[in-house]
């Protein structure tokens, strides 16, 4: 998910270790969440992004985190 910040380009890209936000300009890794699914072929949604809030969910036992 592409999004808008303080005016920079970041995305939030769900892995399924953890939820990223990078900074597009740059690569570099500006915070992490710790999100592990249940197995590794287990990939979050696409992270919704609205204001100053992330909304990330799994489907396999995890459910979602704002």
């Amino acid at each position: 998910m592409i999004f808008e910040e303080t005016g920079r380009l970041r995305a939030a890209i769900g892995t399924p270790q953890d939820l990223k936000v990078v900074d597009i300009s740059s690569g570099k890794i500006l915070w992490s969440y710790p999100w592990p699914t249940v197995d590794l072929y287990d990939y979050p949604a696409d992270p919704l992004v609205f204001e100053d809030k992330v909304l990330i969910s799994s489907v396999l036992q995890k459910g979602a985190a704002l």
